[in-house]
């Protein structure tokens, strides 16, 4: 929930902070949450540790390749408002079209995102299943499987508290990205550690993800300046007319 806090925030910069742009956002950031769970669910796993771990990795990875979108979302979001301000049925179209440029831009990230609960619950039942199996005492299927959602929504406010009450206002929007993209790669590669993998596969994988997130923090920074050009935004809600003259 980190990243939604944080994305709050560039939405609100790139559309307006309307509630109507908020619903936008979040409808998508979910949408790509339970497109992931839907699909983590309807296939057996052979390998769910790993495939937990790498799609921690494939987080960081898919955010870190939407920041040259990000940047130009204004710009984007802008060249809609002025295209569709005289058409008929405009902001509902203007929505649709802000709805197209997140989806864009969260939907992987978000897929990935919502691939780690089904993983998680499918580790917890096979534990609780090889244990009642060897004759061990057993909380239940029910049981762990409510643990996991119980540490999963304390997860959630934590992200949240920490995004709102510490990166965003000590950090600074990109730099509180970078920290959440290097928890998740931390985390990933914490669980590839104890995979299913061959051990090359448990260190290359993460190896492969740090060296793109080292590459990200020395080519690939600054990429908010763009969001922070507020009064550039504005002079773009209006089209310019033909005959003004620079003053105007």
């Amino acid at each position: 929930m980190g990243y939604e806090v944080l994305f709050v925030r560039i939405v609100g910069l790139a559309f307006g902070s309307s509630g109507q742009a908020f619903t936008v956002m979040l409808a998508v950031f979910i949408g790509g949450l339970s497109l992931g769970a839907a699909v983590a669910a309807q296939r057996r796993w052979r390998r769910p540790r790993a495939a937990l771990g790498l799609s921690q990795l494939a987080v960081s990875l898919a955010f870190l390749a939407a920041t040259p979108l990000l940047a130009r979302l204004p710009y984007f979001g802008a060249r809609a408002r002025i295209a569709l301000q005289d058409t008929a049925g405009g902001f509902s179209l203007y929505l649709a079209a802000s709805a197209l440029l997140c989806l864009a831009v969260l939907l992987i990230p978000t897929f990935c995102l919502g691939l780690a609960f089904p993983l998680v619950a499918e580790l917890r039942t096979a534990s609780s299943t090889a244990a009642h199996s060897v004759g061990a005492r057993s909380s239940g299927v029910g049981a762990r499987v409510g643990g996991a959602y119980a540490w999963q929504s304390a997860g959630n406010v934590a992200g949240v508290v920490l995004a709102t009450l510490v990166l965003l206002p000590h950090t600074g929007l990109e730099r509180g990205l970078s920290v959440l993209f290097a928890l998740d790669l931390m985390a990933g590669t914490l669980v590839l550690l104890v995979s299913e993998l061959r051990w090359p596969w448990r260190l290359g994988w993460p190896a492969i993800a740090f060296a793109a997130f080292a590459v990200y923090l020395a080519h690939g920074r600054g990429w908010t300046e763009t969001l922070t050009l507020v009064p550039d935004h504005f002079l773009l809600r209006t089209r310019v007319a033909a005959d003004a003259t620079p003053a105007e």
